[in-house]
């Protein structure tokens, strides 16, 4: 299990190659900070699990669209953090409560370092 200072290494790189990622996929990076600044609070108001529905759903499946990218991003950061094949809804709720929990503040974490770097860069 990595340690803490090492988790907010992966985090705070995982959302610097974010934005690097949002620059090259999607068609409006502006929109994408502007979803990725409404997601802390959904998450507190709804929880992950409808965080994630969220996203896919506005997201349709269109690859550009800032919806997905950021959902693929929080999959991808969730399972490298959590040591998992996917990071997505599936996963979560297969596993236990402290392991959604966990996830739960891994992404408010990646959500909060990402939204420093969406402010320096986009």
């Amino acid at each position: 299990m990595a340690t803490q200072s090492q988790v907010d290494q992966i985090t705070r790189q995982a959302a610097q190659q974010a934005i690097v990622e949002a620059r090259q996929k999607t068609t409006n990076l502006k929109q994408y900070g502007l979803v990725a600044k409404q997601l802390p609070v959904q998450i507190r108001r709804h929880g992950l699990g409808h965080m994630l529905v969220f996203l896919e759903k506005r997201g349709k499946d269109r690859d550009t669209s800032p919806y997905t990218v950021l959902k693929r991003q929080i999959e991808q950061h969730l399972a490298q953090v959590l040591h998992e094949r996917t990071g997505g809804l599936a996963m979560l709720t297969e596993r236990d409560s402290r392991v959604y929990w966990l996830a739960t503040r891994q992404v408010d974490r990646f959500l909060n370092e990402l939204l420093v770097f969406v402010e320096k860069f986009a």
